[in-house]
Order: structure tokens, then C-alpha cells, then sequence
């Protein structure tokens, strides 16, 4: 090949590499590949995801789905769980004031009510017998001995029907409880929640006044959380599981 060839060959040569060097110079394959990423929905599936602490390279985590949830170990606690607030007072106290609740509640008292108008008129008729007796009869001494006995009886009554009282409202508030923990367990299941807690709104403004200490206290002890997203609070929720009205 003569020399004026080898120069227009090589000459064309060199021309078509430059192009081909700009070419690629003026392609971002980063580019497109942002725009690939971009354009994709999701990402995956992956059986895992490993996280690198930048300050300590060989410390890592690994993500993985157990069960439904974002877990980094093997152990149970060792996993991301969603949760949820509830201010149990609300429904329990929407339950216990509900006819079913009160119309038992009202029997009792009822009931006991008669009966204690019945000892108190047969305590107050010896009463007035004793009043009306000689202190020298024969027959004052067995009446004032029955009178004691009446009122011994009717105050034992007494104790006894504060304590039926007592019964019956403990176990009005389990019952209603018991309504609140299925109406959670329906609701959380609905919404895919893990772990609801009980708690006290921090804005909650029902009237009450506090007057002691200890009602202090207890509504200190109430208020398990402090801040919160009002997302998380399910109250009204579970309001309506247990078809309960929504002030």
C-alpha cells in the first residue's frame, strides 16, 4: 500500500474513533439507568437486604420478611411491628351506661331498696314501742333485747348489700372490658395492627375536675404516651365496632 494510502485510511480511521469517542461521551448509561429505576413500580422481590454502617464497614444488618413483618433477626422481638393507642375509658364508660348494662344494675338496687325499706320500718315500729313502754314492764327488758338484735341484723344487711352492689358493678366493668378487648381484636385484625395500648389522650378535657392528689396521679399514670401521631388513636373505631355513639 503506498504511503498517500496508509494516510487516508489511517486518516479516516482516527476520524471515525474520535466520533465514536464523543459518542460515548455524550451517553449517560447512569442516566438511563435512573430512568429505568425510575419508571419500575417496585423493586424486588429479595429474600434479603443488607445495611452497612458507614462508621463501622464490617457491622451489618439484615433485613428480611418473617412472618408479615421487617425483621433483622431470628428472635420474635427482633422485628418491626405496627401499633396502635386506645382510650379504653371512652367505649367502657359508653358500655356500662347502655340499657343492658343499667337494666340489671337498676333490678338490683330495686330489690335492695324494698328490703331495706322493710327492716328500717319493722327497726323504727320497736323503736316507738320501746318509747311508748314503762322501763319497769316485764316484757321491755325481751324488747329492747329484739330491738338490738333488728339492728344488729339490719346493719349486717347493710354491709352485705354494699358488697352485692360492689359485685355487680366489678363485674359490669370486666364485662364491659371484655366487650372493648374483642372489639380491639376484631378491629386490629381489620387493620392489620399488632400491638394496641391503652392510653389517655393528652388534649382530653371531659369536665372532671382533679381535686386530689391521687386523681392526679391516676390521670398521670393514665397518659402512657406522651406524643403520638392522632393516626394511631383507633378509639372511635372501636367506638363503632361496638355500635356505641361518637361524641
Amino acid at each position: 500500500m503506498k504511503n498517500r494510502e496508509r494516510m487516508f485510511v489511517y486518516g479516516t480511521l482516527a476520524v471515525l474513533c474520535v466520533g465514536n469517542v464523543l459518542a460515548l461521551l455524550n451517553t449517560s448509561g447512569n442516566a438511563a439507568f435512573a430512568r429505568t429505576l425510575a419508571d419500575l413500580e417496585k423493586l424486588g422481590p429479595a429474600q434479603s437486604l443488607t445495611l452497612a454502617d458507614p462508621e463501622n464497614p464490617e457491622e451489618t444488618v439484615e433485613l428480611r420478611q418473617r412472618n408479615g413483618h421487617l425483621s433483622w433477626d431470628d428472635q420474635p422481638y427482633h422485628a418491626a411491628y405496627s401499633i396502635a393507642f386506645v382510650h379504653v375509658g371512652k367505649p367502657m364508660f359508653g358500655l356500662i351506661t347502655s340499657e343492658p348494662y343499667q337494666e340489671p344494675m337498676n333490678e338490683l338496687r330495686q330489690e335492695l331498696t324494698e328490703q331495706g325499706q322493710e327492716r328500717d320500718a319493722e327497726l323504727r315500729a320497736l323503736a316507738e314501742q320501746l318509747q311508748g313502754m314503762d322501763q319497769q314492764s316485764p316484757d321491755f327488758a325481751d324488747l329492747q333485747r329484739r330491738f338490738a338484735q333488728l339492728r344488729q341484723q339490719f346493719q349486717t344487711w347493710q354491709q352485705e348489700a354494699q358488697q352485692r352492689l360492689a359485685k355487680r358493678d366489678a363485674d359490669m366493668l370486666l364485662k364491659a372490658y371484655d366487650e372493648v378487648v374483642a372489639a380491639v381484636e376484631v378491629v386490629a385484625d381489620r387493620k392489620g395492627i399488632d400491638i394496641v395500648l391503652r392510653f389517655l389522650p393528652l388534649d382530653l378535657d371531659d369536665g372532671t375536675e382533679v381535686l386530689s392528689p391521687d386523681q392526679a396521679q391516676a390521670v398521670i399514670r393514665g397518659r402512657a404516651a406522651l406524643k403520638y401521631p392522632d393516626a394511631l388513636d383507633i378509639t372511635n373505631d372501636i367506638m363503632e365496632e361496638l355500635s356505641l355513639d361518637i361524641e
